[in-house]
């Protein structure tokens, strides 16, 4: 169901403490030809993470994304990098953790200090995240690819093919309710993974 902007910028507030954002194209690639993510996304998608990003007070990215996708200092928001290398621009925050106990420290202290935080890692980072049970909400775009696919953004729009689709790359709670809408050639499904 296609809804008017006013009610997309309603859908996708960050409103719990840890919420992860994620697009993948209707083939199920989580990045495009040049390694990154912005080779699937579309206009609606990018909106939508701009929107999300404007309500952050901090956003944790993995070491590949933050070099893949040329992440780089800003005033809007601390930018908290997990990483076992070094190889990133300066005025990130590096982060490492050796366990779970460690995970759990680190999420603790970045959520004392930051009132709403956004995950924009790849699928590996995300799901120790979703593991640990540290993220309360997925925000998942899935792209209409016009090209290399047959299928049309409405029959996208089919909750168990979403569910199916998120599933084969995220290791979403069973117990997580969802909710979707079309906007233009991209649909945009949360994910609310706390307890009801």
């Amino acid at each position: 169901m296609t809804r008017s902007p006013s009610a997309l910028a309603s859908f996708y507030l960050l409103d719990k403490p840890v919420s992860a954002n994620f697009v993948i194209s209707c083939t199920g690639a989580f990045v495009g030809a040049n390694s990154s993510s912005r080779g699937i996304s579309s206009p609606e998608d990018r909106s939508h993470l701009v929107h999300l990003r404007s309500q952050a007070s901090a956003v944790i990215v993995g070491g590949n994304t933050a070099r893949l996708e040329t992440y780089s200092p800003t005033s809007r928001f601390e930018t908290y990098v997990f990483s076992k290398g070094l190889n990133f621009p300066e005025g990130l925050t590096h982060l490492q953790f050796q366990n779970r106990s460690d995970l759990q420290l680190l999420f603790k202290e970045i959520a004392a200090k930051n009132k709403r935080v956004l995950v924009e890692s790849g699928p590996s980072l995300l799901n120790q995240f979703l593991d640990e049970r540290l993220i309360d909400t997925v925000f998942l775009s899935i792209v209409h690819q016009t090209e290399n696919c047959t299928c049309a953004p409405a029959s996208l729009d089919d909750p168990k093919l979403i569910e199916a689709m998120a599933r084969s790359l995220l290791r979403i709670p069973a117990r997580a309710r969802a909710t979707s809408m079309i906007s233009g050639r991209t649909v945009l499904t949360r994910f609310d993974c706390g307890e009801p």
